[in-house]
């Protein structure tokens, strides 16, 4: 024991001399004063983790944690969450809760978080004394006292201290100097520490726990490596910043439990501030106009971000759940499955149409096919939401990765980049019918009713494959259902790189004292699972809300925006040089690259990397040729075509709201409200969407003949390679 106790004195020795050669500054590799003036991702990084000058250590230290994650943790925890009922694994974790409280309380009164402390004491003694050695935790489910999650890492930023170079070793969760030192003492001040094979005994529970956040956040990634430093450091700041908020929110999430039980019993609190009504314009006469009362709009960019709130409803809160081979999720009902073509692998998403019990009429075998937003896989929330969404209309449900997600790329024969409309909907054309080939072979669907919906860019692509199934049907579709598509590309790229350029001139100190706290919130939105928003309900409408200032608002969807063209063109450079990118992706280290790859705007992708894959064509041309405009005609005779839109979304226009208008006519749905996609989550919207694409629809054959003639119809020439 006495050795024992040695060892830890020098680690800690060890720590705090560590931690004063860290130094209170942050020297950054590589920052421009183009860097210093504008906000990126790289920038944002470099801030909190410092500089990467060992970033060839760094990988290979974390491709050991990735391997060991993947390939032995994933495999074991599911044996593990398996044969463990549910209730002995929460009170194993539970009882490992309770033991760091010295940790935990210590750290909150080196920050002076002195009502954190008092809670950490609270719920140290209650949970002991009342909930047997604190095997439960009545401190949460009896007073509603919650842990503040701090560490000594967090303490330390509080005090100043830097975070000195990105540093990683294996299996641990810390990314910088800083943090990897406070681990030590976050340890030396935990009592599993000093009880025998404690730690052995509970090491697994956690792992499997780290296991299933770590493949959560890090499977969709291009680069995991830069993926977890980046959440390591951020997640760390935000706690040490975000406690007093995250406390309150936790409170707001269990008042959200109690009103379920109670069947919403609980009267409605009063609205915010009184809403203004949406008058119709005159030229949308002939539209659908839907008001949504009590949705309390914020501004269109900040109620974008209410997206996050959409998300499938048949989810279990517990960590463990995903892992159990009996888990019920209806992520967990997921097939993915694999198509390959010429040395390539290109992934989709299957659900199966639900069970029909003895008694019930079997429905009509109905495929619904999903094209994502910008950057969207299968993984992400959204389709995944959308999907739970239609399956519950007794459909099966296809996702297809967005055109403009690296899988996509990797996976594509043409070798072309995303962006120009005809050719990346020819692209998913070809695609989709690959997935249904592969699905007949796999004996999952037989003769389906087929339907195509996408939202956001997906949206555009479903709109442009109307047009070429119009021209010549090669899968007949009996429906096609957009969901705020773009209309001209070249204004979405404008109103892209305008929100990414608000943060321009803004400090160091204003993206810690601003930014940090909006994604905070985004972060604490994003964790709540609430049903969807019934307006004029008797449900708190301050649980839905997102209230950031609209400038923040804008330079964190801007920033989100550019994150998936950066693992694009991360992938794409790769695989063969961009025009103007002049550091190599073979490099291991690739700090250089990615700060040259946040200087790409849209315009710049649009303008000069895409458009020098068509060098004989026009550059208004190919702008031209990725508008809804070139299919106009297409857009106003097949009554297939449905739209669904918000009047103010911001990637709009004037006149692209009067176009829709115009040619749609009653087949267009405006919701008053919502910004970009920022309305998923209310019941109504929902209700609306899912009968459009669930219920019948036209066929071709249906449409009189003089409707398909397609006078702006032109021989189109495929731009060349």
């Amino acid at each position: 024991m006495m050795v024992r106790r040695s060892t830890k004195f020098l680690l800690l020795l060890a720590a705090s001399l560590m931690l004063l050669f860290t130094g209170c500054t942050v020297v950054q590799e590589n920052i421009t004063p183009e860097e210093q003036n504008t906000i990126s991702l790289s920038r944002i990084q470099n801030t909190y983790a410092g500089a990467d000058p060992i970033e060839p250590f760094n990988r290979s230290m974390f491709a050991v944690t990735d391997f060991c994650m993947s390939y032995i943790l994933d495999p074991l925890g599911r044996v593990y969450c398996t044969i463990l009922p549910r209730p002995v694994i929460e009170c194993i974790d539970n009882a490992c809760i309770n033991l760091e409280f010295p940790a935990r309380a210590v750290s909150c009164l080196l920050r002076a978080e002195w009502g954190g402390a008092l809670d950490e004491t609270v719920r140290f003694f209650v949970n002991t004394i009342v909930g047997i050695a604190g095997f439960f935790d009545p401190a949460k489910h009896w007073l509603h006292i919650y842990s503040t999650e701090s560490n000594f890492g967090q303490a330390f930023a509080t005090w100043g201290i830097a975070p000195g170079c990105t540093f990683i070793l294996p299996f641990s969760s810390a990314a910088n100097v800083r943090d990897t030192v406070g681990l030590l003492f976050d340890m030396a001040f935990d009592c599993k520490t000093y009880i025998p094979y404690c730690g052995w005994a509970t090491g697994l529970n956690r792992a499997v726990m780290a296991q299933d956040k770590y493949s959560s956040a890090f499977d969709g990634m291009r680069d995991p490596y830069k993926g977890f430093t980046a959440y390591s450091v951020l997640s760390n700041e935000m706690g040490r910043q975000l406690w007093g908020y995250r406390y309150r929110n936790a409170l707001r999430d269990e008042w959200k439990k109690r009103a379920q039980e109670q069947n919403c019993d609980e009267p409605e609190p009063a609205p915010l501030e009184p809403e203004v009504p949406v008058s119709k314009p005159k030229w949308a006469q002939q539209t659908r106009w839907v008001g949504l009362n009590g949705y309390y709009g914020v501004n269109p960019v900040t109620d974008s971000l209410r997206s996050v709130l959409f998300k499938e409803q048949n989810r279990n809160s517990f960590w463990y759940m995903p892992l159990s081979l009996f888990c019920q999720d209806f992520i967990c009902d997921r097939c993915v499955y694999k198509i390959k073509e010429q040395n390539r692998t290109m992934r989709y998403a299957f659900w199966d149409a639900p069970e029909v019990e003895e008694n019930q009429t079997v429905p009509p075998e109905k495929l619904v096919i999903l094209l994502p937003g910008i950057g969207g896989t299968y993984m992400d929330s959204s389709p995944v939401a959308f999907a739970e969404l239609f399956h519950k209309q007794q459909a099966k449900v296809v996702v297809i990765n967005s055109t403009f997600s690296w899988q996509f790329h990797e996976g594509r024969t043409d070798g072309e980049l995303p962006g120009f409309l005809p050719v990346d909907a020819a692209e998913l054309r070809r695609v989709i019918k690959r997935v249904l080939a592969d699905l007949k072979e796999r004996e999952k669907i037989k003769s389906p009713e087929l339907v195509l919906a996408g939202y956001s860019f997906g949206a555009m692509h479903t709109l442009k494959i109307a047009d070429l199934e119009f021209e010549d049907e090669e899968i007949g579709f009996s429906r096609y259902v957009a969901i705020n598509p773009p209309v001209s590309l070249k204004n979405a790229v404008k109103a892209a790189d305008t929100l990414a350029s608000k943060g321009a001139g803004l400090t160091d100190k204003d993206i810690k004292e601003n930014f940090i706290d909006a994604a905070g919130r985004i972060m604490a939105a994003s964790n709540l699972q609430l049903p969807p928003y019934a307006p004029g309900g008797k449900r708190d409408i301050r649980l839905y809300r997102i209230d950031i200032p609209e400038r923040e608002s804008s330079v964190l969807v801007g920033l989100n925006l550019r994150n998936s063209m950066r693992e694009l063109l991360l992938s794409a450079h790769g695989e063969k040089p961009l025009a103007g990118i002049k550091n190599s992706a073979e490099k291991i280290r690739k700090n250089n690259l990615y700060l040259e790859l946040d200087r790409v705007t849209f315009k710049t992708y649009a303008e000069k990397i895409l458009a020098s894959r068509y060098d004989d064509v026009p550059l208004e041309r190919l702008y031209g040729m990725s508008d809804l405009r070139s299919i106009a005609s297409t857009l106003a005779h097949d009554e297939r075509v449905l739209v669904f839109h918000n009047f103010d979304d911001f990637l709009l226009t004037p006149g692209d709201r009067k176009f829709l208008s115009d040619t749609l006519g009653s087949r267009l749905t405006w919701f008053t409200r919502g910004g970009h996609l920022g309305n998923l989550y209310v019941k109504q919207v929902q209700d609306m969407i899912s009968e459009a694409v669930v219920s019948g629809a036209k066929s071709k054959k249906d449409i009189p003949a003089k409707e398909r003639l397609l006078p702006h119809n032109i021989k189109k020439r495929r731009p060349m390679k």
